[in-house]
């Protein structure tokens, strides 16, 4: 049974100390190394990990807490902080990963923590190196850079706006419309392709030299260890590519044919990015609009809709369009109050409900593991399913909800 907990903007936050923790890490490895029975190593195991999940914690509360105002000067100079030592924060626990890896209590570990946390110590301590610090620090301030350039203000219409706002206009049933609302986008992205571009390659620089330095030939296959690939190589990747050529490719040619004949176009272009002549139009929007969505989940789960419920009540949800902000929609999880957090920009449009069911999939897929987690002692390195794991979640959530939301809309 759910429970209204915490609001999302009062939960305690601090910066946490490096070298205490160093201490506190190293003196609890030290005992881990000494520990002669398998009660003793679970004890500081779980100690080990609690240390961690705080720091996975704090890091992503300030993180959070950036997306959805840039401007909060307080958590700026946090994310500053944790971009400049998460890297060597996670770099505190590969001995734990060293000792635990090829511990005789192994076997007996598997009771308690879930199987593939040994896979993913592995492919962690591959790409785990004091040699790469320095380009993870500066790829953390690359990436900053990248979503603040994002949140830059836009000519359109006569005034300076945001992306998000913009975006609302790319489904507009006025194919007029649409063109100048993409062509204000790629105005901006011509104005500031220099500042892009020398983000873009010297991500590129720094991504491929730290892959080099820890002994792979390049960032691609040092991204197969990164983005947790268990199980396949780029062998099945280039199979799994051919068969979407194969396969998907023509499906695809085919609806766009399709789509030529509903908008009576004798040409698509890159701005006619709607498929129907009538759009569908929502009754509702903002916080209407989610009370809505809220009603519509208890049709087709009552935890799903209580979770929705607290999320919304409690600012673990936050989907106010706002200057300050970042463009795109992303779901975090907290790894001590055990709670999911949905950020985002409406956008006024029907998008905005596929946003919404997409982002509850994530949501609720957290909430589920974090139900089932209590069971087992689980590392941040299981925070999040894999990417190709992850979107089954969200997706599926999309399509189940779909007839129940069907209230929301004004059109059929």
């Amino acid at each position: 049974m759910l429970v209204l907990g915490k609001n999302f903007n009062n939960l305690n936050y601090e910066r946490i100390s490096y070298e205490k923790t160093k201490k506190e890490v190293n003196d609890f490895v030290h005992e881990l190394k000494k520990a002669d029975n398998y009660e003793s190593f679970l004890l500081f195991c779980k100690k080990i990990i609690s240390i961690q999940n705080h720091i996975e914690e704090m890091y992503d509360y300030a993180d959070i807490r950036n997306m959805r105002d840039s401007s909060d000067m307080f958590f700026s100079k946090e994310l500053e902080y944790w971009n400049m030592y998460k890297p060597k924060f996670d770099l505190l626990f590969v001995p734990f990963y060293e000792i635990v890896i090829v511990s005789p209590y192994k076997t007996r570990l598997l009771e308690i923590v879930p199987s593939n946390f040994f896979t993913s110590v592995e492919f962690q301590l591959k790409i785990s190196n004091d040699v790469i610090v320095g380009l993870q620090q500066k790829e953390n301030e690359l990436k900053n850079q990248y979503r603040l350039l994002k949140q830059k203000k836009i000519q359109f219409e006569g005034k300076n706006t945001t992306y998000s706002y913009i975006a609302g206009f790319f489904t507009n049933k006025n194919r007029r419309v649409r063109k100048n609302a993409q062509e204000a986008i790629n105005d901006y992205y011509y104005a500031n392709q220099e500042e892009y571009d020398k983000i873009l390659y010297d991500l590129v620089l720094v991504r491929n030299e730290m892959a080099q330095k820890l002994g792979f030939a390049n960032y691609v296959t040092y991204s197969l260890c990164r983005l947790k690939r268990f199980g396949y190589d780029y062998e099945n990747i280039a199979q799994f590519r051919n068969n979407i050529n194969r396969y998907v490719s023509p499906i695809v040619k085919k609806l766009k044919e399709w789509q030529k004949e509903e908008l009576s176009l004798n040409q698509l272009e890159y701005y006619d990015t709607i498929f129907f002549s009538e759009m569908p139009k929502l009754k509702y929007s903002n916080v209407e609009l989610l009370q809505e969505i809220e009603k519509s989940f208890s049709k087709v789960d009552g935890e799903l809709a209580s979770l929705f419920s607290i999320m919304l009540q409690s600012n673990y949800m936050d989907l106010e369009q706002r200057e300050n902000k970042v463009t795109f929609a992303i779901t975090n999880y907290l790894t001590e109050t055990c709670m999911p957090v949905i950020t985002g920009n409406f956008k006024n449009t029907y998008e905005d409900v596929k946003t919404i069911t997409h982002e509850m999939g994530h949501a609720f897929q957290k909430y589920c593991a974090s139900i089932k987690d209590q069971e087992y002692l689980v590392s941040p390195l299981l925070k999040y399913p894999t990417m190709e794991i992850a979107e089954m979640f969200s997706y599926a959530m999309e399509l189940l909800s779909m007839k129940a939301l069907e209230n929301v809309f004004a059109t059929k």
